[in-house]
Parts: structure tokens; sequence; C-alpha cells
């Protein structure tokens, strides 16, 4: 699977933006690996805990693997310690906070005790406020990454989360369609009904 490829697809699935940070983990080998009893080296374990059932409400297991079957919990925890800015950190640090608050305050328990619905409804409210703060940043296609704000909290999460689940090793060789030694390159393949897409 390239890397460039798997970012390109990625990219799309997310309309079309990717982070600098995000496209030079990857490229730098940063990958999803589920482990066991892994120990994450940026969030505390309280907090991978809660990105762990986040990434999972986004990607939950169905007939495919979900999002902690490929490591995508153990992929973020690497991204935001060793190729995302400060500012994205704290903002996302920041995220997981308010996610707790906001459950604590409107039901008086945390989001890891909600059910699926509930959860659903709650990151919905953080998609739903992530758009009202890209809106109000306005254009920033000029800006360096350096200069640009940082990312809202919810599309950051949902950045990372398509983006270690979809270049995970599993997901590009057991659910997607898998050449290992690609031939020439055809631009244009049909699919047949109910066929999976390939993967890159």
């Amino acid at each position: 699977m390239k890397r460039r490829d798997a970012l390109k697809q990625t990219a799309i699935i997310l309309g079309g933006t990717l982070s600098a940070g995000s496209i030079m983990g990857v490229m730098s080998g940063c990958k999803a690996e589920p482990t066991l009893d892994w120990k994450p080296t940026f969030l505390s374990s309280d907090q991978a805990a809660l990105v762990a059932e986040i990434a999972e409400t986004i990607l939950p297991a169905t007939s495919t693997p979900g999002a902690k079957d490929v490591g995508v919990p153990q992929f973020i925890d690497n991204m935001l310690n060793g190729y995302s800015r400060e500012k994205d950190k704290q903002g996302f640090l920041k995220g997981l906070e308010t996610i707790e608050k906001t459950c604590n305050n409107a039901h008086g328990k945390s989001f890891l005790e909600f059910d699926e619905t509930e959860r659903k409804g709650v990151l919905t409210a953080f998609m739903n406020k992530a758009k009202e703060e890209l809106a109000a940043q306005g254009d920033t296609s000029a800006l360096s990454w350096e200069e640009k704000p940082a990312k809202p909290f919810f599309d950051l999460m949902k950045e990372l989360t398509c983006l270690g689940y979809f270049t995970s090793e599993k997901i590009g060789t057991e659910v997607l369609r898998y050449d290992p030694v690609p031939g020439e390159y055809q631009p244009c393949i049909p699919l047949l009904e109910n066929e999976n897409s390939w993967s890159i």
C-alpha cells in the first residue's frame, strides 16, 4: 500500500484537506497498529480511553473492524506526540476536556458511560461547532501551516481517526481490495454490484 495514495484517499473522504502534521506523520512511517496493553506517550490513560471511544463512535465495528480493532487510538497518540503543532495539541486536549464537561453538566456522567445514540448526539454537536469555528476563521489558504489557526477539535479528531483507519494494514489488505504487485495503470475499473473498493 502506497502511503501517498492512502493520503489522497483519506483527503477525499475528509473533503480534500489534511493537515501538514498528518501528512508528515504518515510519510514518516506513523501507522495504526493494534497492540495489547499499550501505554500512551502523549495522552493520559483517561484521555486515551476517551479518544478510543470517540474514534470507535466515528468508525464503529460492523461487518468490518472498528477503529479500536486496527489501533487507531495508538495512532492518534503517536501523531499528537510526534507530528502535531503545539496549538493543535493544546486544542485537542481542551476538546477532550470540553466533551467530558459537556457530558457531566448535561447528564451527570462521562462520555464513556453514554450509549451509542447519546455519543452520536454529543459528537454531532461538536461537529456543528467545528463548522462554525471554521466559518469564523475565514479563508486561511494563503497562510503557512505554522500560521494557520488550530484545527477545531472534532475536525482534527475525525482527520486522525480516518487517516489511521484507512492507512492501517488490516483495512488495506483485508477489507479493501489490495494488489500487492500492481500492474499497468488503469484509471477507470468498473466495480461489480456489492464489490469492495480497491485498497490503495
